[in-house]
C-alpha cells in the first residue's frame, strides 16, 4: 500500500504567506511533499527515443534552480504556462527508479500573477544600494568636462539609460545582478582615476577619455545581454553571433552619428569620438580573449584594462567568500568547493566574517523585506534532475541525446 508523504507547508491550500515561500529544490529523503512558488525560466519540448513526447522545464528561484522533465500526463497543466511565468508547484519526493536516487513526482501546477513578487526574486540584487550608486556616479560624472558630459548623455540617451541601469554585467561570475553593470563601470571609474594619480610619472592622462571608457567600456552589453522577469541573466539573440566589445563600439558610432550637430555644439572632436571607441573594443587586453578585437594602443585604454581586470576579479572574489569565516589558517572555503578559496592575511574569524557577510546579506533583506524570505548568501551547490513521470509507468523511457 502506498504511503502517504509527509507535507513540509500545505499541500493543497495557501495563504498570501505560503504563496510567496519558495518551493525546495533540494532532494534529502523520500516520502516529503513540497509546495511552494518558482519561475519557469525555459521550456522546450522534446521527445523521447520511445516517441513518447515530454517537456524539458527549467525552473529556479533566489535559492537556486532546477530542471523538470513533464511527461504526457502532467502536459495539459502546462499549455498556458509560458517562459518566465510565476507557478505555485506541488511535488511528491520517492525513490528513483534507479537505486538509491530520488526523484520528484508532480502532484500539481498552477499560473501565479505576473506581479508576483518571485518573478523579480530570481533577479540577484545589487550588493550597493541604488542610492548609493546614483551617488557615486553623480560624483565621477561631475568631473567630465562638457564636451565629455555630451558624449556621454549622448551615447545613454541611444542605447537607453533605464536598460543601461537595470542590465547585469555578466551572466554568471562578477558583478552578475540587476544593476551589475553601472556598478562594475563605477568600480572602473574608480580604478581608473585612482590609478592616473598614483604615479606623477604619469601625469597628463585624460580625465575625460578614463571616466567616459570606463563608464562606457561595456555598454555593448545591452545588445548582448537581457535582464528579465522570471528568467533571469541571459544572452540575447544578438550576443550569440558578436561580442560586446564589437556591439559596444557600433552602437557609441551610430549614436554620434545620429546627433552630430549636438556633439559639434559641445565641442565633442572626432578624435574624442574614435578614442572612445576604441576604448569600448580594446578594453579585455592584447591576448584578443573573450571577443577582442584590438590591443590598447593609448595610456588610457591601457589603464581601462587593467581597472577592467581589477574590478572583475576584485569583486569575484568577494563574492566567493562572502558569508564565510576564515579558517585557522585564514582561507575563506566553501564546504562545497564550488567557489575560489580566499586567503585573509591575518583575519580573525570573528572579525572578517562580520565585514565579508556585511552589504550583500543586508541589501538582501531590505530588497525582499515584506515579500519574501531572506535570500542566502550565495547559490547552494547541489543542482539535480527533478523527473516528472506518467503514473503508469514503471520507468522512465529513454530520452535522446541532448
Amino acid at each position: 500500500m502506498p504511503t502517504t508523504p509527509r507535507t513540509l507547508g500545505p499541500a493543497t491550500t495557501a495563504s498570501t504567506a505560503d504563496a510567496l515561500a519558495r518551493i525546495p529544490l533540494t532532494l534529502t529523503t523520500a516520502g516529503v511533499r513540497v509546495s511552494g512558488a518558482a519561475c519557469v525560466r525555459r521550456i522546450i519540448q522534446k521527445t523521447s527515443r520511445a516517441d513518447s513526447p515530454y517537456l524539458d522545464v527549467d525552473i529556479g528561484h533566489a535559492d537556486g534552480k532546477a530542471t523538470l522533465k513533464v511527461w504526457s500526463n502532467a502536459m495539459p497543466d502546462w499549455a498556458d504556462i509560458t517562459e518566465g511565468a510565476a507557478v505555485r508547484l506541488t511535488l511528491d519526493s520517492r525513490a528513483g527508479w534507479r537505486a538509491g536516487t530520488l526523484e520528484w513526482s508532480l502532484v500539481g501546477v498552477t499560473p501565479l500573477g505576473d506581479d508576483h513578487p518571485i518573478r523579480d526574486d530570481i533577479l540577484p540584487p545589487c550588493p550597493v544600494p541604488a542610492a548609493e550608486l546614483t551617488a557615486r556616479w553623480d560624483a565621477v560624472v561631475a568631473r567630465l568636462s562638457t564636451a565629455g558630459r555630451c558624449l556621454l548623455d549622448v551615447v545613454l540617451d541611444h542605447v537607453g539609460r533605464e536598460r543601461y541601469d537595470r542590465m547585469a554585467a555578466a551572466e554568471r561570475m562578477h558583478h552578475a545582478t540587476l544593476g551589475g553593470l553601472k556598478h562594475h563601470s563605477l568600480e572602473l571609474a574608480a580604478f581608473s582615476l585612482a590609478m592616473a594619480q598614483a604615479v606623477p610619472e604619469y601625469a597628463g592622462l585624460c580625465t575625460d577619455a578614463l571616466i567616459l571608457g570606463s563608464l562606457l567600456h561595456d555598454v555593448g552589453k545591452v545588445a548582448e545581454m537581457e535582464v528579465l522577469r522570471g528568467v533571469g541573466i541571459r544572452r540575447a539573440a544578438a550576443g550569440w553571433a558578436r561580442y560586446h566589445t564589437t556591439l559596444g563600439p557600433e552602437l557609441v558610432a551610430v549614436a554620434c552619428a545620429l546627433q552630430a550637430e549636438r556633439l559639434a555644439a559641445a565641442g565633442v572632436t572626432e578624435a574624442q569620438i574614435a578614442h572612445l571607441k576604441h576604448a569600448c573594443e580594446s578594453h579585455h587586453g592584447d591576448n584578443r580573449e573573450h571577443g577582442s578585437p584590438t590591443p590598447p594602443r593609448s595610456r588610457e585604454a591601457w589603464v581601462i584594462h587593467a581597472a577592467d581586470l581589477a574590478s572583475a576579479r576584485l569583486r569575484q572574489l568577494t563574492d566567493d567568500m562572502a558569508g564565510l569565516e576564515p579558517n585557522s589558517d585564514g582561507w575563506c572555503m566553501s564546504p562545497d568547493g564550488r567557489r575560489t578559496p580566499v586567503l585573509v592575511p591575518g583575519a580573525g574569524p570573528a572579525q572578517e566574517s562580520t565585514s565579508a557577510a556585511g552589504g550583500t546579506s543586508a541589501s538582501a533583506a531590505e530588497n525582499t523585506a515584506g515579500a519574501l524570505p531572506p535570500r542566502p548568501h550565495h547559490q547552494p551547490s547541489t543542482l539535480h534532475l527533478i523527473v516528472l513521470r506518467d503514473g503508469a509507468a514503471t520507468t522512465p523511457p529513454p530520452l535522446e541525446n541532448a
